[in-house]
């Protein structure tokens, strides 16, 4: 919970709201104010424009992760990585604001990595552990959303890069731009990766499935695609990190 705040503090960019006030109340609990945004996450951005919106052009939504790429390139420039982006921990603001959300799972490049953000086997789970307040009511049935081996929710694993899938220690600056191009392919495509449409899996289904092997290629979910989009997402979306995009700037500049 502080390091959450801690690491959004220090994140002075528009893209990222602003913390005003950590501290402790009179009766010892830590709390943290943020500025109140108002609007909609990404998720529902994207049901709305694949649902006909007349509003959400493809060049809005372009332009939507272009101010992603905004945010997280001045994230990494502080050693910042983000770990869970997805469109849920997207804010789109009433007047075009685009925030980066929940820096919950983040991590600090310079410092020792506190966090173990591998995810627990589903044999693993029980109704026995024990559940924060933040976690309460979460069961364990396979529906139920993935834990990191420190009991963090992590979520769909659909935007989650192979490497961080399968545990690998060495999560760099690759693991956001995969993850920012799986938000891209759900963009463009209408479609959750490895979900296509009528088919449905658990979290820890999806899971493997991202350890496997590459989603449905975009082309195929979108042949009337322009081919410089589907080759973006391609190369943001490579299972090796270095046959990514190099850097957030590098992605925003071919977008």
């Amino acid at each position: 919970f502080l390091e959450d705040a801690q690491i959004t503090g220090q994140l002075d960019h528009p893209g990222v709201v602003p913390i005003h006030e950590l501290g402790v109340d009179d009766a010892g609990r830590v709390f943290f104010t943020m500025k109140l945004v108002r609007g909609q996450t990404l998720k529902e951005v994207a049901q709305e424009a694949h649902a006909g919106a007349s509003a959400w052009t493809r060049t809005r939504l372009l332009e939507i992760v272009l101010r992603i790429c905004e945010a997280m390139a001045y994230a990494h420039a502080k050693g910042v990585l983000h770990r869970d982006l997805k469109p849920a921990n997207i804010m789109v603001g009433r007047f075009g604001e685009v925030y980066v959300m929940d820096w919950g799972l983040a991590r600090v490049l310079a410092r020792a990595d506190s966090k173990d953000v591998r995810i627990k086997p589903d044999e693993v789970h029980s109704s026995s552990i024990l559940l924060t307040d933040r976690r309460e009511g979460i069961d364990s049935n396979p529906d139920s959303p993935l834990y990191t081996f420190d009991g963090d929710i992590i979520g769909t694993p659909a935007y989650m890069s192979p490497e961080q899938a399968r545990g690998q220690a060495q999560i760099g600056v690759a693991s956001d731009v995969y993850s920012l191009g799986a938000i891209l392919y759900h963009l463009l495509s209408g479609t959750v990766p490895y979900l296509p449409p009528g088919v449905k899996g658990s979290f820890h289904t999806v899971w493997r499935w991202v350890q496997a092997g590459p989603p449905e290629p975009l082309g195929e979910l979108a042949p009337h695609l322009p081919a410089e989009l589907v080759a973006i997402c391609e190369q943001a979306m490579a299972r090796e990190p270095a046959q990514r995009y190099p850097d957030m700037p590098s992605l925003a500049e071919d977008l």
